[in-house]
């Protein structure tokens, strides 16, 4: 369960990475919410199986089991979808 703390935070790391050793593709601060949706505006440029981690207290931590997803990348015409969205709450 997210503790409400302002710098609770939600990285994005690739699959088998181990947060605490890596830098993350990406990440965001809760900001003292325990319930949101967390949006990584850059995407991620490379396909592959990757995981949201859920974070206390700006160190490692980790307060939630962590969400696995895996991003494909498709040739598109006219279309560039970029944004990743990371949905958390109190139950998790």
């Amino acid at each position: 369960m997210l503790s409400g703390n302002n710098q609770d935070w939600v990285g994005i790391y690739k699959k088998g990475q181990n947060p605490a050793a890596v830098t993350s593709q990406a990440y965001v601060y809760t900001n003292g919410q325990t319930a949101g949706t967390a949006n990584f505006p850059n995407g991620i440029a490379n396909k592959g199986q990757y995981f949201a981690g859920f974070f206390a207290n700006n160190g490692y931590t980790e307060i939630t089991p962590r969400k696995n997803f895996y991003v494909e990348i498709k040739s598109c015409i006219k279309h560039n979808v970029g944004c990743i969205s990371c949905r958390w709450n109190s139950d998790c």
